[in-house]
């Protein structure tokens, strides 16, 4: 990938967040999760780890990954050097597993590193069903936050509940589908998605947005 965003592999004996989704597209909730983890855990960068294929959403149509790396570049840009953007699933074949990207991952920064998933406080109950989520555990902790709303699973299993922390924030009152949902009608709020982003979903037309006519001389 070309985005100068692109980040170096940082100095050993640091706390690194990994923030991965599609960023279909990239929005203001993930940028308040990620500061608040960074924030109340101590990060000292967090890296948004765009993913290539999906797993759980391989047999969907999503925009293609240069235009996703690309929104999500421009939305952790004014962030830099706290929050940066990684290839390291794009460049991979096939479908993005967490416990290759973070095996990836711990293979670049060396063993001192401490290493944190970071997830919304409602898909903790699917890690168990991740593929080899005790491997990941192995490697990194996991990060809940968003809305102190949404109830905790009855059923942690043990392995996972030594090695999550649980966060009483962020309140993210914003998706990733909502947005595709108000662009199809031609509308983008402001405080859902950043203002670069805006421009290409625009410029593009994705999402069922009007593609912008270009001025005439």
């Amino acid at each position: 990938m070309s985005e100068s965003n692109e980040v170096d592999t940082p100095s050993r004996n640091r706390r690194v967040g990994l923030l991965g989704g599609t960023f279909d597209p990239p929005h203001n909730g993930h940028i308040a999760l990620a500061l608040y983890a960074q924030e109340h855990v101590g990060l000292d960068q967090i890296w948004f780890i765009p993913s290539a294929v999906p797993p759980h959403k391989m047999q969907k149509t999503s925009t293609p990954a240069s235009l996703r790396w690309e929104m999500t570049c421009a939305a952790v840009n004014p962030y830099t050097p706290r929050l940066v953007v990684s290839d390291v699933e794009l460049e991979r074949p096939g479908p993005s597993y967490t416990y290759q990207t973070v095996k990836r991952i711990r293979g670049m920064l060396g063993n001192e590193a401490e290493l944190f998933w970071i997830i919304g406080r409602d898909n903790i109950a699917e890690i168990p069903f991740w593929m080899e989520p005790q491997r990941i555990l192995e490697e990194a902790a996991i990060i809940a936050g968003g809305r102190p709303g949404v109830p905790l699973p009855d059923d942690i299993p043990g392995w996972l509940a030594r090695r999550l922390i649980v966060l009483q924030g962020p309140d993210l009152p914003v998706s990733s589908t909502a947005i595709r949902d108000h662009a199809s009608r031609g509308i983008i709020n402001p405080e859902w998605v950043p203002g670069p982003v805006s421009e290409i979903i625009r410029r593009e037309g994705l999402y069922g947005y009007p593609r912008m006519t270009p001025l005439s001389d």
